[in-house]
């Protein structure tokens, strides 16, 4: 089907976008990219990762990727796999806080950390472990590659005795813009409702205050009651 120009020139590009919204699951998609990437003649290798010690993938790799292709490689694959919650996944309360290099258990279960956590830089005012996982565009040399293949990360399919984890966290933007939009919200009604109460319908200022902010906090109820932050389903992404 073409996989030897696969990712590299616009007609295969287009086509995968088209396939992704025909597709009919995520999953469907997800699995027929794997296999597309596995017919290249220089993909010899793979990784599995883990997200949040779950959430099994195994990526398709080559060996003759730089630090910045292979990084660029896996991010596109986890994006995929964070795409299958919906949307709204992009936009939840939970972001990456690191990627750790962990022993595989029977080859599809989390086990013990193996040494630091890979080092792609330090990002924002948390310090989360991400920054060239967000930007590789500025990666260069093969160190974290060589890292990868000294503990058995990057393998041949199969051959892998380690995985990485990527580990996520609550946000602390995010969470503080949730837990203030309902604030805000219930504050804003609460002030239109008594506005509108005494100057349109000339009721009793007390009364009118007092309900106002009855149904204030009610809105923060609800937006409480109603939120789920996103999480990533739990099924296998790509079949091996």
């Amino acid at each position: 089907m073409g996989a030897a120009n696969l990712g590299k020139h616009g007609r295969w590009k287009a086509f995968w976008r088209v396939y992704a919204v025909l597709a009919p699951t995520l999953d469907d998609f997800i699995n027929d990219y794997c296999e597309a990437w596995k017919l290249r003649h220089t993909i010899d290798k793979e990784v599995i990762i883990f997200i949040d010690n779950d959430h099994r993938l195994a990526i398709p790799c080559s060996g003759t990727m730089d630090d910045k292709a292979l990084v660029r490689h896996i991010r596109v694959f986890y994006n995929l796999a964070r795409a299958r919650v919906g949307i709204f996944e992009f936009f939840g309360a939970k972001s990456t806080l690191r990627i750790d290099v962990v022993k595989l258990e029977q080859h599809f279960a989390v086990g013990a950390r193996v040494g630091p956590p890979l080092g792609l830089g330090r990002h924002g005012p948390f310090s989360r472990l991400v920054h060239y996982l967000k930007d590789p565009s500025k990666m260069s040399g093969t160190d974290l590659v060589q890292r990868l293949e000294t503990e058995a990360v990057l393998t041949p399919p199969g051959q892998q005795t380690c995985a990485l984890n990527i580990v996520r966290s609550w946000d602390p933007y995010i969470t503080s813009t949730i837990i203030l939009i309902p604030v805000v919200l219930s504050f804003i009604v609460s002030v239109l409702w008594s506005v509108i109460a005494a100057a349109y319908f000339k009721a009793d200022v007390n009364a009118s205050t007092q309900t106002a902010f009855t149904i204030g906090s009610y809105v923060v109820t609800a937006g409480r009651a109603t939120h789920r932050p996103g999480g990533i389903p739990r099924e296998q992404v790509c079949r091996q």
